[in-house]
């Protein structure tokens, strides 16, 4: 006889097998249990990090929610502790977890391309998920993965896969993965209902579930179950985030019956729509219906196969009516507001006093299906926005299964449109020929599933992973040259190298060049994408030259001075077979060696549709012994003075500006001291007598900008001291008389 377990070892056995899911790596919200397998009662405690967790109402009676601040991005994981509490009867034991909540995801890149999640129908090859991806940002062209043999198989339930969905996660950086757990191949039937309807009478209760952060690493299978007892199944489960609720919501097709005994059940009822919420894919609410429209006419009629975008603050879902065999869209701003009820038989009742209304009925009847026939039933719709870029250029995609039962190719029927507000939408699939789609081993295509949008990034993860040949790891240097004013000839060919270590030479399809980036010289590039299956972008650098200078008449004006501690800086002039080009636009100046005595150079580089150098000399001479020439006061006047602009003063800059061009004439070029301190004090006074306009300039000498004169320069005290200059200016005109009487009477004595 067992040994009966005491309250302590009831409660520590309820806590031994608590486990926190991915505690390792949390990137949302996540579930804790609140009851025991024994019977415990089990609270939780944040101990440790509770600026970054929260404890509050669990999605269900039987768990609590901890809502996480993840970090921002690049920052270092943190670490929350929480202790759970067991009480059974009179015993209470603990235990501690540790989690650690990864940063957020740096700003998402792009989507560039798509992975699609299908599957094949029955058979050998069916009832299992394939993977396949787009060739480039293109959803009507698809590389084939994997060589065709499905990725995912179950291990649970019926052991068969159908109607995969897959999903991002709010923050973008997690995948989830949801699919029918049904096998119709060899299902056996139940009180003379066989194949799909024996399946809606005994079905599965559950749905599937894997999680990756990659779309190649793939978490184990979950065997969740989420439909009531009543259900006798749960076909196509997706999801969609709720950001009003904070939760993602699952939603599925179930037949409900009155009672919970399968072997009971001799007649269907009709498939109603049916949510649940769930933070983290592990804990989920218990079921609620969403669309609830008896709709029979033909066995198993109802509402199933649900599609959710949302644009803006409206969510929008295509869903299959099965009394028509015919697709429908709504809209709401309220995800799970509920249509219908008991008794309700059609749509117009169902949608009355509810916040969804009907967009469009019958969408993509009767339009040539492009293989062949008519589109004029369908289901398992997949609704996804088109990609920026996506060459086709739609705004949204819905691709539809047409199966053969519905006269169809047996595969999905793509159709697209500019505005999925409007409800109209075209059949496109001569724009998507067989050869397109990708096939599984024994030569099935893409029935129900989902084309989710993806970056390149994560787009290269899986070409690597599943075909390795097609997957780009390397493109050699691409580049080209033009000159100024030519529109350059690209390369026609990339050589890639494969991540299975092949190479190939591949055609590449370049992007317009606007002229100006070849307007002027320098380099550029321009962006372009392979034309194989991995439509990987590539790039080539331009390097754009212009006309050579090098053999430029270059002149120095004046080309000799006398040093005296000023840079000089004389003006150029540059020719060019016979045309004068302009300094600026054509050309800059660079001076060196320009201060001390010797030879001087200025250096001319070409500039817009010019290129090349091309330089000319000057001399600097030593100065007198003895000289006691002084332009550093003047220098440091202009230099301060030369920023000044004509359109911040309203009187005063003609004086100004002559002033200033003298003043940078006797710098180069004047022996005489007295000639240097009168363009010093005229450029002084020219520069007191400017006067701003009117306007608060932000200084802050008290008086108005409107009447304001720049104050005095520093290095000068001309301003205030006219008579210090006065009397300089007469000494200095007595020290050169007597240097020129002395210098007339040594020559005489010569």
């Amino acid at each position: 006889m067992p040994k009966q377990l005491s309250d302590a070892e009831q409660a520590k056995a309820d806590l031994d097998v608590v486990t926190i899911e991915d505690s390792d790596d949390i990137r949302s919200n996540f579930s804790v249990p609140t009851k025991g397998n024994n019977g415990s009662t089990i609270s939780w405690e944040v101990t440790g990090g509770k600026d970054i967790a929260t404890l509050g109402e669990g999605v269900n009676d039987k768990s609590r929610t901890v809502t996480v601040k993840r970090p921002a991005a690049g920052s270092d994981a943190v670490t929350v502790t929480l202790k759970a509490i067991a009480k059974y009867g009179t015993a209470t034991e603990t235990k501690t977890f540790t989690v650690t909540i990864q940063p957020m995801p740096a700003a998402e890149e792009k989507d560039e391309a798509y992975v699609w999640a299908f599957f094949t129908g029955e058979g050998v090859g069916g009832e299992k998920i394939s993977l396949a991806a787009s060739k480039g940002n293109d959803a009507l062209d698809w590389n084939t993965l994997n060589n065709g043999t499905p990725l995912f198989t179950s291990e649970f339930g019926e052991k068969g896969l159908r109607d995969p969905f897959i999903m991002k996660s709010k923050d973008g950086d997690k995948f989830y993965m949801l699919a029918t757990d049904l096998k119709i191949d060899g299902r056996a039937p139940l009180n003379g209902l066989n194949g799909f309807a024996g399946a809606q009478a005994n079905g599965s209760k559950y749905i599937e579930i894997w999680k990756s952060d990659d779309l190649v690493n793939w978490s184990k299978q979950s065997h969740v179950k989420v439909s009531s007892d009543y259900a006798g199944n749960t076909w196509a489960p997706e999801a969609y985030y709720d950001e009003e609720i904070g939760k993602y919501v699952v939603y599925w097709a179930s037949n409900l019956y009155d009672n919970t005994d399968e072997n009971s059940r001799k007649q269907l009822t009709y498939n109603r729509m049916v949510y649940v919420t769930t933070d983290d894919f592990v804990n989920f609410s218990d079921p609620t219906v969403w669309i609830d429209v008896d709709r029979r006419g033909g066995a198993g009629s109802g509402s199933i196969d649900v599609t959710v975008q949302k644009v803006g603050d409206t969510y929008y879902r295509i869903y299959k009516d099965e009394n028509t065999m015919s697709l429908r869209q709504e809209k709401s701003t309220d995800l799970t507001a509920a249509i219908g009820g008991a008794g309700v038989k059609n749509y117009a009742d169902a949608l009355k006093g509810s916040a969804w209304s009907e967009v469009a009925t019958n969408i993509g009847k009767g339009q040539a299906n492009g293989y062949g026939k008519t589109f004029t039933s369908g289901e398992g719709p997949s609704l996804f926005k088109a990609n920026d870029g996506d060459v086709n250029g739609y705004q949204y995609y819905l691709f539809a299964d047409q199966p053969s039962y519905h006269q169809g190719p047996n595969h999905y029927v793509p159709m697209a449109t500019e505005d999925i507000a409007s409800g109209q939408w075209t059949v496109i699939g001569n724009k998507m020929p067989e050869v397109n789609f990708p096939t599984n081993s024994d030569g099935g295509k893409p029935r129900h599933g989902t084309v989710l949008p993806v970056t390149r990034a994560q787009y290269q993860k899986v070409l690597e992973a599943y075909a390795p040949a097609v997957a780009v790891k390397s493109v050699d240097a691409l580049s080209a040259e033009t000159t100024v004013g030519v529109a350059p000839t690209l390369p026609e060919t990339a050589h890639l190298t494969h991540a299975d270590g092949s190479v190939s030479d591949v055609a590449v399809e370049w992007d317009a060049i606007d002229a100006a980036s070849y307007a002027k010289t320098g380099t550029f590039t321009v962006k372009g994408v392979a034309q194989d299956d991995s439509r990987m972008p590539v790039e080539a650098t331009v390097t754009v030259t212009g006309t050579d200078i090098s053999g430029a008449v270059v002149t120095a004006e004046p080309n000799e001075f006398t040093a005296d501690g000023a840079a000089k800086e004389p003006a150029v002039t540059v020719t060019l077979d016979g045309a004068t080009l302009k300094e600026g636009a054509d050309y800059t100046v660079a001076y060196t060696n320009n201060i001390e005595p010797g030879t001087a150079t200025v250096t001319v580089t070409g500039a817009g549709k010019y290129s090349g150098t091309a330089s000319a000399t000057f001399t600097i001479k030593a100065g007198e012994p003895g000289s006691t020439l002084d332009k550093s006061k003047l220098q440091a006047l202009v230099d301060k003075v030369k920023g000044y602009n004509k359109a911040d003063y309203q009187s005063g800059w003609d004086a100004f500006a002559a002033a200033l061009a003298d003043a940078k004439q006797v710098l180069q070029s004047s022996t005489d001291q007295q000639e240097v301190d009168k363009a010093l004090s005229r450029l002084q006074s020219a520069a007191d007598k400017l006067v701003k306009k009117s306007g608060d300039s932000g200084k802050t000498d008290g008086k108005d900008d409107g009447t304001q004169k720049p104050a005095a320069k520093p290095g000068s005290a001309l301003s205030n001291t006219g008579a210090s200059v006065f009397g300089v200016g007469i000494t200095a005109v007595i020290l050169l008389a007597a240097a020129g009487a002395a210098y007339a009477f040594r020559k005489r004595r010569a």
